[in-house]
């Protein structure tokens, strides 16, 4: 009796397998198939790819949805079409309420995917990427819901391996989430060949399907060879690299008229040889593997046009409707029908033949003539679509905030002033940066509604960043953020309708360039507020140490015209105008240094915005 595990089935290419794979789905049998390159195409990849994409940016609907419809969560589409906020910000509908005419079972689902995935998010940058999607996991049952599922075992085996994966990334300690879902996005994306997790051993009594390639040296009680008609892959003639010949290029067809590469032409004439041998040799290899019983498979018509050289020679030897050989091995005789140039014809001549007329039309000339046609050859030039393309400087580009500062500084040097990022107090630059980092990072997420607990969040800062700071860092970094929590500007913002953080944004150059070409400025605002009357303010936080004595005026013209981009930002974005734009000076005394912002600092900023953008495109 023939048992799962002594079948095989081979294939010439791993292309179509998945048609295989789901025919023995529907029929209940097990398999495994051996190199299989289609992990990042595997359902389970999918939805932890959308958990850490929701995790990194809240903001992504589309994969928010992926995984609250996944068996992490198990939504359908009704309560997700219930929860559809208003003001489109589904991250933080889940913390609400869930809509009360939703069945219980569903209002539960709901408030533990609204209290899991915002705990998550709170610690993507306290713990590692694997750390935090094996959380994920523990706390959903995911690994549970995938075991329920049809070849569950291979499902939980490719989720563990994504978690390897995910812990070799940390390893690097260079990385953040946000670099994994772009890596993984890659791949998914790509279609990287990558194998499947291990989880039957190579003698499982599971049927196995894999490549004549993979089979060499093996043989299997049942073999079974698929799509045995099936054409060979195609051969791109267009560029080739010969080990001899060097490059060869097909060029393009000049007005229709196709121009022949005789390098190309004989290059094909030295491949269908070596192919044609190549492809009867693995077809030995396939029908060699078998110990007891093969099979030869390939859907065709009886009279329809043989595509494959396998089947071409099948043909010639067996009767394919039958199965016989063409001749009988032991009387000679014809069993099935011969071919016909098998048969030799015989003509007796009585007379000399008439000559015929040689065939004039052809264009093309034999082989023997190459070495006379290539010395008569005469060299063209190379039509105008083999020339590289040329830069485009009309096209639109992405300009940050900080290089057009620097533009902008050339053009509009300010007299009398020295390089903001240079400490009074000897600190290196590099420490110097390093304390703006953490402060910055403490600050967004200062809680301004507990600011005599800043110091949790300067906690905060020094678990997600990337490697300690140092004592001295730290301990400036402490004292400039519960200076600031502890002054009247905190006390302020902590009484504002809205507030937002570390706000990125893109604004476009020029708004009102009618020639379609639109350059575009990227940049990040550290904090605007709405006030109490419905003003809204930005404020930018400087941590050098200014003890030189300037007035405002002065302290502002370094950063006037990045004051100045950042308001027209906000304005764009809130379509309405802004009441102020300044500076928070952090040392030696918390205070604000507000820029005078009217419509003559609008159309001054604009103006140096657009030379900006001009210079920096004449670089």
């Amino acid at each position: 009796r023939v048992q799962p595990g002594d079948i095989t089935i081979l294939f010439r290419a791993l292309t179509n397998v998945q048609d295989y794979e789901g025919a023995l789905r529907r029929y209940g049998l097990d398999y495994y198939l051996v190199g299989g390159k289609a992990f990042y195409s595997q359902q389970e990849v999918f939805d932890l790819l959308n958990l850490c994409r929701c995790l990194d940016d809240p903001d992504d609907v589309v994969a928010l949805i992926g995984v609250l419809r996944s068996p992490m969560f198990g939504l359908n589409d009704d309560a997700i079409h219930a929860l559809r906020p208003e003001n489109e910000d589904w991250f933080n509908r889940l913390v609400e309420p869930p809509p009360e005419y939703l069945p219980e079972f569903l209002q539960d689902r709901i408030t533990f995917a609204g209290r899991t995935l915002h705990e998550l998010r709170a610690s993507k940058d306290r713990v590692s990427i694997a750390t935090l999607l094996a959380e994920a996991v523990a706390r959903t049952g995911y690994d549970a819901a995938l075991l329920a599922e049809y070849l569950g075992g291979r499902k939980v085996a490719n989720l563990r391996k994504l978690i390897d994966q995910a812990a070799a990334f940390d390893r690097s300690e260079l990385f953040t989430l946000k670099d994994f879902v772009e890596r993984l996005q890659t791949s998914v994306l790509q279609e990287t060949d990558e194998e499947f997790a291990t989880t039957l051993p190579e003698t499982g009594a599971v049927i196995r399907l894999m490549s004549i390639h993979q089979s060499k040296g093996l043989e299997f009680p049942v073999v079974i060879v698929a799509d045995i008609d099936r054409k060979g892959p195609p051969k791109a003639a267009n560029a080739y690299l010969h080990s001899q010949w060097g490059a060869l290029v097909k060029l393009p067809d000049e007005f229709g008229v196709e121009r022949e590469h005789l390098a190309l032409r004989m290059l094909k004439i030295e491949e269908t040889a070596a192919d044609a041998e190549e492809t009867l040799r693995l077809f030995y290899v396939a029908v060699t593997r078998a110990a007891d019983h093969l099979i030869l498979s390939a859907g065709l018509e009886p009279d329809a046009k043989r595509n494959s050289p396998w089947l071409q020679l099948l043909e010639k030897k067996f009767d394919l409707q039958t199965g016989l050989p063409k001749g009988d091995p032991y009387l000679g005789t014809a069993v099935g029908v011969g071919r016909r140039i098998e048969v030799p014809d015989i003509k007796v001549h009585r007379t000399p033949p008439l000559a015929t007329p040689a065939k004039t039309h052809r264009e093309s000339q034999p082989l023997t003539n190459f070495d006379e046609a290539l010395r008569s050859a005469v060299p063209v030039p190379l039509p105008r679509s083999t020339n590289p393309f040329g830069f485009d400087s009309s096209a639109p580009r992405t300009w940050s905030v900080s290089h057009l500062e620097q533009i902008d500084a050339r053009l509009h040097p300010v007299i009398g002033h020295n390089a903001g990022n240079r400490d009074s107090d000897s600190v290196r630059l590099s420490t110097a940066e390093e304390i703006g980092t953490l402060v910055h990072a403490a600050l967004e997420r200062l809680d301004y509604s507990d600011l005599p607990h800043w110091s949790t969040a300067v906690d905060e800062a020094i678990r997600g960043s990337r490697k300690p700071p140092v004592p001295a860092v730290e301990t400036t970094a402490r004292q400039l953020v519960e200076r600031f929590a502890m002054s009247s500007l905190a006390q302020e913002c902590a009484m504002s309708r809205q507030m937002f953080r570390e706000v990125d944004f893109l604004l476009p150059a020029n708004p009102e360039d009618v020639s379609g070409i639109r350059d575009i400025v990227s940049g990040q605002i550290d904090l605007c507020c709405e006030d109490e009357t419905g003003a809204w303010r930005i404020y930018d936080f400087k941590t050098t140490d200014d003890r030189s004595g300037h007035d405002d005026v002065l302290h502002l013209a370094p950063y006037k015209f990045q004051l100045g981009v950042y308001a027209l930002a906000l304005e764009a974005w809130l379509q309405r105008k802004i009441a102020s734009a300044g500076l928070v000076l952090m040392r030696p005394q918390v205070r604000e240094v507000a820029l005078r912002w009217d419509d003559a600092a609008r159309a001054e900023t604009r103006t140096r915005l657009l030379r900006a953008v001009h210079a920096a495109r004449e670089a």
